[in-house]
């Protein structure tokens, strides 16, 4: 008996082990590996790897390849250079940007399930600056001017370095060390004006002139002068006319000053003469008044006679 209830006791374990087995790989697992892989593709984003830009045929366009990696298949891929969208090709999972300048670049990929990457990456594969001419050491020789160009992007263009003289005539150099970039011009006139470029096409100038120079004056010289003595005449014109309308002005002036005195002078006199003719009338008068009454008194001395 007490085996019997050993086998049926093990038999209903057995029953319940394999009912629990049987959930788990029926219902739980499968629940779990779906989802899982629900929620891995859901959440799947891309990867990406940008690389250095390279140059081109053109100078003025640089690529930069972008590696995509990415489980599901991309949707949208935008490459923005400040903002600027900038053209690409595909290339299975690598996209080919063509830039066109420095700046930030913003890349941005997005999957079909909504997922995206965006990558931020400084341009400053462009050279934008002018060559720099060392000017604490230029050398102004006898008949010559040595200076030393740089240019630490591109490169100095020495192929494409000139001068133009006061004269107006284009030189070339002498002489160029491209190892040193020491660059030598004759230099015949008293000034000369060196345009030094880079590969990218941006330039720089430099002046240099002798103070005193050895050389005969050129035809620039000699204008400059005339013009200084044509001014130098013209202002000394312009003074001598000035010195002698002040001197007009000033007998005009001595003029109308005499001119009052004299009106004053003979106003005083007129008003003279009136005074002196009032006090001759006024004597008269009186004369007359004390002549009347002496005739007066003398009929009345007749008539009481």
């Amino acid at each position: 008996m007490s085996n019997q209830k050993d086998y049926r006791s093990s038999k209903g374990s057995q029953k319940k082990k394999s009912g629990f087995l049987s959930i788990l790989l029926h219902y739980v697992l499968p629940y779990l590996v779906i989802n899982s892989i629900i929620l891995f593709f859901v959440l799947a984003t891309p990867k990406l790897k940008v690389n250095e830009a390279t140059e081109t045929d053109d100078p003025a366009v640089r690529t930069l390849l972008v590696h995509v990696d990415s489980i599901l298949p991309i949707k949208e891929f935008t490459a923005k250079l400040e903002g600027k969208e900038q053209n690409f090709t595909k290339e299975n999972q690598n996209y080919i940007i063509s830039l066109t300048g420095n700046g930030n670049l913003r890349i941005s990929a997005k999957s079909i399930n909504g997922m995206m990457q965006v990558s931020n990456t400084q341009i400053n594969s462009f050279d934008e600056n002018p060559p720099v001419i060392d000017e604490d050491n230029v050398v102004l020789g006898s008949g010559y001017v040595e200076f030393t160009v740089s240019d630490d992007q591109s490169g100095v263009d020495y192929a494409t370095i000139y001068g133009i003289d006061k004269d107006g005539d284009n030189l070339k150099p002498t002489n160029i060390d491209e190892a040193t970039g020491k660059v030598t011009f004759s230099m015949k006139s008293n000034g000369l004006t060196v345009y030094v470029s880079d590969k990218s096409g941006n330039q720089v100038t430099g002046n240099f002139t002798l103070e005193e120079s050895p050389y005969p004056k050129t035809k620039a010289d000699e204008e400059t002068a005339k013009d200084e003595d044509s001014k130098n005449e013209n202002s000394k014109s312009k003074d001598s006319k000035s010195n002698t309308h002040n001197g007009e002005s000033g007998n005009k002036e001595e003029k109308s000053i005499s001119e009052k005195t004299g009106s004053s002078k003979n106003h005083t006199g007129d008003n003279s003469e009136k005074n002196s003719s009032e006090k001759s009338s006024s004597k008269n008068t009186s004369e007359k008044n004390s002549s009347h009454d002496n005739s007066k008194s003398s009929s009345g001395k007749s008539k009481s006679n």
